[in-house]
């Protein structure tokens, strides 16, 4: 039993969650190296999903805990949802193989086994430690990042190869410069919650740098949903300083942020001024919106929508009444075009992704996954928001500013999901951001109580 107590502790978990955010760009930096693009990131997460699933699964059968949490019950109907949508796939070939850049049921593992494993981390140096990886992965992207703005590159963007090469849009070690920005959305979150709630004049010009940087490389790749995700950062953090103050009035604190988060303001704006005046970017995307804009007035109507995106979402909603349970299968979205009821199945340009997550999940997995997802995103956004409030009360400080940090990242995140798309090495990042938040000492228990089996004593009192 001492070897399952270890497969299944805090540490181990932690370990987990750090291998996985590290692990995903070095291996790809290293593929791509030897000119093998997107090969090492879906074997990884894929081989995190098996190992993580294990883990989870012998934590909650077989070494159960005393108490019982909504993120345990979730995480169960999550894994559920997703196999019966696998089995009753209209393709099931595409369902378990993917399509390109398609997510395996593996994945899935792997995206919901880091969120477990993200509410088993209590100790706060192992959160700060992930906090840290955070940074780690902001540096290893945005030096490439930064390389490639400037036309150097290891290796050729995978999607839209000859316009990324032409503008020397930034991609960092992804596939495409939008699942960049979503990641991206994640990293500059974190340094910019670091900079705003830093302690220190060093910790604040440090990270002053770093989300310049992030700015930087994220408006480089010219898409609209950088400009949201940064302007939902900027908006969020003086919002939810103001809540703060009005729970927890503290000396002092809410000047200094605030002033902190004014320099971060106009950090972001030199940056924006230099990447449109200067760069030269954003012409096209200014263009393009006011075209869209038109057409959505003429014949096309909503279907021109965000480069295309209404079209993806008429068809794939168009089938949610006849495979409205489970879906038309896990991740195959694509099956839609040539499927949907009552619409033409000639189209030059299909995708294999919604471009809007929870239109995506609902369309393959159904309805019932669908629920699952949204009460979590709720879930998650109601305990972050507690957790950051009790702490203050407490004047547990670093409890408070990791979770904070991470609600703002999480925040970002899912409002760019309304037109992105879930990516196998972008993905496990937001799925450990949720767990974080959803710390197991900041939720609820469940009133069912099985016992402490490990023990086999009464579960005791806390």
């Amino acid at each position: 039993m001492k070897l399952l107590d270890r497969i299944t502790s805090e540490r181990a978990f932690y370990q987990l969650i750090i291998f996985a955010m590290i692990a995903i760009p070095v291996f790809e930096f290293l593929t791509e190296i030897r000119q093998q693009v997107f090969i090492g990131q879906p074997t990884l997460v894929e081989l995190v999903g098996l190992v993580g699933l294990f883990m989870s699964w012998i934590s909650l059968t077989v070494r159960k805990a005393p108490h019982q949490y909504l993120t345990d019950v979730i995480f169960l109907l999550l894994l559920l949802f997703a196999f019966i949508s696998l089995t009753l796939s209209e393709n099931p070939a595409n369902s378990l193989f993917g399509y390109e850049y398609d997510e395996w049921i593996t994945h899935f593992f792997a995206y919901f086994s880091l969120m477990y494993a993200g509410t088993m981390i209590r100790d706060i140096n192992l959160r700060k430690n992930i906090i840290k990886a955070f940074v780690i992965v902001f540096a290893i992207q945005s030096f490439m990042a930064v390389l490639q703005s400037f036309g150097i590159r290891v290796m050729d963007c995978q999607w839209d190869t000859e316009q990324v090469s032409a503008m020397n849009l930034t991609y960092g070690l992804t596939s495409h410069f939008n699942w960049f920005s979503a990641l991206m959305t994640l990293l500059c979150g974190c340094v910019m919650g670091l900079t705003i709630l830093a302690r220190s004049r060093r910790t604040f010009l440090i990270f002053l740098a770093c989300t310049a940087i992030s700015i930087y490389v994220m408006l480089s790749t010219e898409t609209r949903l950088a400009i949201v995700s940064i302007a939902v950062l900027l908006i969020f953090f003086p919002v939810s300083l103001l809540i703060y103050n009005k729970v927890n009035p503290t000396k002092g604190f809410l000047k200094s942020a605030m002033l902190r988060w004014l320099i971060v303001l106009m950090a972001a704006v030199i940056v924006g001024a230099v990447i449109v005046f200067c760069f030269g970017r954003y012409q096209e995307e200014w263009v393009e919106t006011v075209n869209e804009i038109d057409m959505m007035e003429g014949e096309p109507g909503f279907d021109e929508f965000a480069h295309g995106r209404g079209r993806l979402w008429r068809y794939g909603l168009a089938c949610v009444p006849d495979h409205w349970a489970f879906g038309v299968g896990l991740d195959n979205y694509l099956w839609v075009f040539d499927n949907a009821p009552g619409l033409p199945h000639d189209l030059t340009w299909t995708n294999a992704k919604a471009h809007n997550e929870f239109i995506h999940i609902l369309v393959t997995q159904g309805v019932f996954q669908f629920i699952t997802y949204v009460t979590l995103i709720v879930y998650t956004f109601v305990v972050g928001i507690k957790s950051v409030l009790r702490a203050g009360s407490t004047g547990d400080k670093d409890r408070r500013d990791i979770t904070w940090i991470c609600l703002a990242m999480f925040t970002a995140y899912v409002i760019q999901s309304l037109c992105n798309s879930s990516i196998v090495n972008i993905a496990p990042y937001f799925w450990i951001t949720i767990g974080l938040i959803l710390c197991k000492d900041d939720q609820p228990k469940l009133s069912l109580n099985l016992g402490s089996k490990a023990a086999g004593k009464p579960a005791p009192k806390r």
